[in-house]
């Protein structure tokens, strides 16, 4: 049975869009400020301190200017919740985070393309059950993974074997230490919700929406109206003794992904949004999240969201976004 969804539709409140995940890092001495339009005679909306990190659009080459003598372009951004622009005449570029999902890979990968990358996997991998754990960033060496007996082939079954997660480059690390847990794709359906407890404190998410048969169909294939993933944080840490479901009502939530309206059939499970980790990737003490989104039955999205992307007031902010087909 194939998963029908409607083109369009799919949207995040929770990012910029694909090209909105680069870094950069202001040099003015005095700060900068960022106007409600690309033009310096458009209203200020605010500032950024000399030595604020945040993420902004790839240069569009549209918004051209010179400023003090210093050419550059406006760039968007967000701020305080709105579109804003900022100059990038007295921005140093960071960079941009590159995230690869082990599972959705194929093993012929060019090796000087993953130079300088750091693998995550699991501390102790006797444990395969999605459970609450410790799990570690290493460096990646990707020689150790040489097939001898292909030239320029891998050595794919050992690659496998030493469970490798993710493979990141430009991730900020405070420790190689992560606390969190690998759910492997978990869809979640409505009603659904699960936690996981850091030392920022206790996150849930969980999925919204209404399930409903269609009136013009059989009533074997329904739709879910409205679906919803979205996180809750509250600051008392949770114990040991208390991961369980959670059967209340969320206090403050953030939406992290909605689709409008999405259908599935019996038998096949075409909920479109894929949990795959929830937890402290960055090492900042609050809440991450990767998950794939599909937008065709073979073809899906992977957005990694950090808490150290996230503007002011947010929980999370879009790090990483890519796409892939099988």
């Amino acid at each position: 049975m194939v998963a029908l969804f409607v083109p369009g539709f799919a949207q995040s409140t929770a990012d910029q869009g694909q090209t909105c995940t680069f870094r950069y890092q202001v040099t003015a001495p005095s700060g900068l400020s960022l106007r409600s339009q690309p033009k310096l005679e458009s209203p200020r909306l605010g500032a950024y301190p000399s030595g604020t990190v945040f993420s902004a659009c790839r240069p569009s080459g549209l918004y051209s200017d010179t400023i003090e003598g210093v050419s550059g372009q406006w760039l968007e951004t967000r701020y305080a919740g709105k579109t804003a622009y900022i100059f990038d005449g007295f921005l140093q570029p960071l960079g941009r985070l590159r995230f690869m999902e082990v599972a959705l890979l194929v093993s012929d990968w060019d090796l000087k393309d993953l130079e300088g990358y750091w693998g995550f996997r699991k501390r102790n991998p006797a444990h395969r059950q999605p459970s609450q754990t410790f799990y570690e960033w290493v460096p990646f060496k990707p020689e150790t993974y040489i097939d001898a007996d292909k030239k320029y082939g891998w050595d794919s079954e050992r690659f496998y074997q030493d469970q490798w997660i993710y493979l990141a480059k430009g991730l900020q690390l405070g420790k190689q230490k992560a606390f969190g847990i690998h759910f492997q794709g978990k869809r979640l359906y409505p009603g659904e919700e699960y936690r996981v407890g850091l030392k920022g404190g206790s996150y849930f998410f969980y999925a919204l929406g209404k399930v409903e048969p269609l009136k013009q169909e059989t009533d074997r294939m329904l739709k879910i109206r409205g679906y919803e993933v979205r996180m809750d944080h509250r600051e008392k840490p949770l114990s040991r003794d208390d991961w369980g479901q959670y059967d209340g009502p969320p206090r403050k939530s953030l939406s992290v992904y909605q689709v409008k309206d999405s259908w599935f059939a019996e038998g096949f499970n075409a909920i479109p949004v894929n949990v795959d980790w929830v937890g402290d990737l960055d090492q900042d003490g609050k809440a991450d999240m990767v998950i794939q989104t599909w937008f065709h039955h073979e073809c899906w999205e992977t957005r990694v969201y950090l808490s150290s992307y996230a503007e002011e007031g947010a929980l999370l902010g879009l790090a990483y976004f890519g796409q892939g087909c099988s």
